[in-house]
C-alpha cells in the first residue's frame, strides 16, 4: 500500500495529512446480524437465517470500505483511494480545489468522524463519508487555499503596479 502511495507522490511533495474511515461503518452490518439472530432465536429460524445470509453483503461492503478508503493531503494535491476489486485513485491538485467543507452529524461529533466534501473546478465533487480526522484535513486544506489565494492576489497586485508604472513612464 505505501509503495502505491509513494509512486503517486512527487519527490518534492510532502504528506500533510493521512486519514482513514471510522469503525462506525460496521454499525449497520452489526445491527443487521443482531436482528437476524434475534429473529432466528425468538421467532423463526429459517427467516432469521435468510436475514443473516442477506446481511453478509453489508458486512463485505463495510470491510472493503474500511480497509480501502484512504485520504491523503499533500502540499500539492488531495488524493482519495477507494475500492478493492475496482480501485479508484482520485487526485485533485490544490490549485483546482474550489471549496472544501465538513459535514459532521451529532453522532459523528460524539464518535469522532465526519464527512469531508471537496469541490474541484471542472472536476466535480468528492464526498468522503465517515472519515476520522476530517476536521484536520479541512483545516490544513483551508490554510493551503488561503495561502494560495494570497499568493495569487500578490501576483495580481504586482501586475497592476507594473502596468501603472509603465503607463506613468510614458
Amino acid at each position: 500500500m505505501i509503495t502505491q502511495i509513494d509512486s503517486l507522490i512527487a519527490p518534492d511533495e510532502k504528506i500533510l495529512r493521512d486519514a482513514r474511515t471510522h469503525e462506525i461503518v460496521f454499525l449497520k452490518p452489526f445491527l443487521a446480524i443482531t436482528f437476524a439472530l434475534i429473529v432466528a432465536i425468538f421467532f423463526h429460524p429459517i427467516v432469521g437465517g435468510a436475514i443473516l445470509v442477506m446481511s453478509i453483503y453489508p458486512v463485505y461492503v463495510s470491510i472493503v470500505n474500511y480497509i480501502t478508503t484512504h485520504v491523503i493531503l499533500t502540499d500539492q494535491k488531495v488524493m482519495v483511494r477507494t475500492g478493492y476489486l475496482s480501485r479508484d485513485w482520485v487526485q485533485l491538485p490544490i490549485e483546482r480545489v474550489e471549496t472544501a467543507y465538513l459535514a459532521e452529524p451529532i453522532i459523528g461529533r460524539v464518535f469522532g468522524y465526519s464527512t469531508v466534501i471537496i469541490t474541484g473546478i471542472g472536476s466535480g465533487t468528492l464526498a468522503i463519508p465517515q472519515l476520522v480526522g476530517g476536521d484536520a484535513i479541512i483545516r490544513e486544506l483551508q490554510e493551503r487555499l488561503t495561502h494560495q489565494n494570497r499568493t495569487v492576489e500578490l501576483q495580481i497586485e504586482g501586475e497592476r503596479f507594473e502596468r501603472v508604472r509603465r503607463q506613468a513612464a510614458f
